[in-house]
């Protein structure tokens, strides 16, 4: 593998973290930067696929995140991570598995797995999606 094509991969798991830290948390790239004690600029090129960090800061990163190194240096198969969480992947496949949820299949890949319960209660307590209720 070239060293470009590692910076793209690391790139791209940063990114997703950081995004999946965003939305968890509504810290972005300089609030972990900060965290961490990287310059903005830095962090930034990582996200970007422009550099590479050190293996100490891979590390740290890790760290920070709780996850392993090689979820920020090893390629996956994007929908490994085309979910915010596990939940979120489980009510996605029951929605898209019961007719009667299907149409919320599509708009729920963001949303918290709290929030789309709530849809799932609102459907069921007032009849259904087959017209009867809603």
């Amino acid at each position: 593998m070239t060293d470009e094509m590692q910076k793209k991969i690391f790139g791209n798991n940063l990114s997703y973290y950081v995004d999946k830290r965003r939305r968890t948390t509504g810290q972005g790239q300089k609030d972990i930067a900060a965290d961490l004690g990287i310059a903005s600029s830095t962090f930034n090129n990582w996200c970007n696929g422009k550099s590479m960090a050190p293996v100490s800061k891979v590390q740290q990163l890790a760290d920070y995140f709780g996850i392993k190194k090689s979820d920020l240096l090893d390629e996956h198969d994007e929908s490994g991570h085309y979910y915010i969480d596990e939940e979120s992947r489980q009510m996605a496949e029951f929605l898209a598995n019961n007719k009667d949820y299907r149409v919320l299949f599509d708009a729920m890949r963001n949303v918290r797995p709290s929030d789309i319960q709530k849809v799932i209660d609102f459907i069921e307590t007032n009849g259904g999606s087959d017209g009867s209720g809603i």
